[in-house]
């Protein structure tokens, strides 16, 4: 995930905010057009919001947190798994609400001191680096079913060729 949002769905404003890339976007204004992307979603369409939009070269991955009237949004590489990406907005999420003890008359009412939020940055970099270390290991992990693949053929070929050839050819 390169970038992350928490925004109140209330006045769709952006209380938190992380990039994890190079890419500059401004916050409130991609948190504006998202916020009102799963809006017209909700109402318009009469759907259940968005789940997830390719655009602009990234993937978007929303998590609806009703309860509390916050909207959390990921962007990342469009190759990027969409369920994978709102498991981890899903934990964000409630380690948010836990945190800081959100409750929807909280944002209700508006009153928000957004800068309090910035101390979740340690904890939401502390996750990153971690799901980064488990791609690593995921990495590695197909690599070596590979490897157990291709070993498996390898056997099954040299068992075809000591059962059909004989003699000199075998040795050959």
């Amino acid at each position: 995930m390169q970038h992350i949002w928490i925004i109140n769905t209330n006045n769709s404003t952006t209380i938190f905010y992380r990039k994890y890339s190079d890419m500059e976007l401004d916050p409130d204004l991609v948190s504006g057009l998202l916020t009102a992307l799963n809006n017209f979603s909700e109402v318009e369409l009469k759907g259940h919001g968005i789940q997830s939009i390719d655009m602009g070269g990234l993937k978007w991955v929303y998590s609806h947190q009703i309860e509390v009237s916050l909207l959390i949004i990921a962007a990342g590489d469009k190759d990027s798994n969409s369920e994978v990406m709102r498991s981890r907005l899903e934990i964000i999420a409630k380690m948010f609400i836990q945190t800081f003890e959100i409750t929807n008359e909280m944002m209700t009412k508006g009153l928000v001191k957004i800068d309090r939020f910035r101390e979740f940055e340690t904890t939401l970099d502390m996750l990153n680096s971690q799901w980064k270390q488990a791609e690593k290991a995921m990495g590695a992990a197909a690599m070596f079913d590979m490897l157990g693949i291709f070993q498996q053929l390898f056997n099954i070929f040299s068992q075809i060729v000591k059962y059909n050839f004989f003699g000199d050819k075998l040795d050959i």
